[in-house]
Parts: C-alpha cells; structure tokens; sequence
C-alpha cells in the first residue's frame, strides 16, 4: 500500500499505543498518527472523518481485538455501516492474541487486509507498506 494520509491505532492499553505511536512516528514521520484507549471515541473520529474528509491516499487502522468496552469485532461491525469505509481506511487487526481463531476470523473478515501480532516492529509495518 502506498503511504497512508494517517494511521490510528484503537487499543486500550496506553503503553501499546505510546509504543505504536514511537515506533509508526520513525518508521513513516510524514504520517499523522492519532491513538485512542475508547474504542467508541476512535469510532466516533472514524465517522468524522469519513464524512467530512475527502483524500485521495487512505487511511490506516490498526485496531486491537480484545478491549473491556467494546471488542475489535465489535468497531469491525459498526464500522460496516459506513459505506465510505472501504475507500478511505485500510484495517489490520493488530493484537496480541494467540488464538488461531482471531486470525481466522481476521483474515476472513472484508473490511480486514490482515493480521498483525504485537508488538509492532518496523519490519512489519515495512510489509504492510510494500507496493
């Protein structure tokens, strides 16, 4: 993929997403990166943006599975409602999860174009970003 117009992270663990942020921030700098621990305020931004923006590069999301509010699965089908969504976000599940089935399920999904285990290293956002 090219490089994305900016990266959010939805995960509810603060230290994940400082990590994310640090590592996202050298690998790509030119590319704002916005973190959220509420996955309902990260849900509320995607709206925002998907309604108000209009950029020709996509958008990333790396967004974690297993959360107390509201689970990965759960923003993946709230965020099916959004017609604009498969235009304008690329979805990678980012956790930590060792559970074949999460990756199954991941890879399975439409809105999803993969899975990625934690911790986020360079060399795999240097995947992700290959033509």
């Amino acid at each position: 993929m090219q490089k994305p117009a900016e990266i959010l992270v939805i995960d509810d663990d603060d230290i994940n997403n400082l990590l994310c942020k640090l590592i996202l921030n050298a690998t790509v700098p030119e590319v704002e990166v916005n973190t959220f621990s509420i996955p309902e305020k990260g849900l509320e931004y995607i709206e925002q943006t998907c309604i108000a923006l209009n950029h020709e590069k996509p958008r990333l999301l790396l967004l974690d599975i297993n959360m107390p509010s509201m689970t990965g699965w759960e923003v993946l089908t709230a965020l099916s409602a959004f017609d604009q969504l498969k235009d304008k976000w690329i979805i990678y599940m980012l956790s930590s999860s060792l559970d074949q089935k999460d990756k199954n399920q991941a890879t399975s999904n439409p809105l999803v174009a993969g899975f990625i285990s934690k911790p986020l290293t360079k060399d795999k956002l240097d995947l992700i970003f290959l033509p």
